[in-house]
């Protein structure tokens, strides 16, 4: 009888996940995960988070929401300093 739960790897992710794709996780320094400060005119100094995967780049709240959760949910540390400032009026992506 199983317990309906999927066995769990030392990073407390489903070890059936290595089988279905990338494994790759972000880093402090992977190349699919990048941050800058900037400059916001109501909030002041603010730093965005964006994730780059299978060609698209996940930022915003989205990019803020996947922070937490790697960082509850795996080994994986937030970089103590963002990668570069922007200037307030630089373009985002999209």
């Amino acid at each position: 009888m199983t317990s309906g739960r999927s066995p769990t790897t030392s990073f407390g992710r489903s070890s059936r996940a290595s089988t279905t794709g990338s494994t790759t996780r972000p880093t402090r320094r992977s190349p699919s995960y990048e941050s800058e400060r900037r400059d916001h005119p109501h909030y002041g100094e603010i730093r965005l988070h964006f994730f780059h995967v299978d060609g698209y780049t996940v930022w915003g709240a989205t990019a803020n929401m996947l922070v937490q959760l790697l960082e509850l949910t795996t080994d994986w540390e937030l970089p103590p300093e963002p990668d570069q400032a922007v200037d307030a009026d630089a373009d985002l992506p999209g």
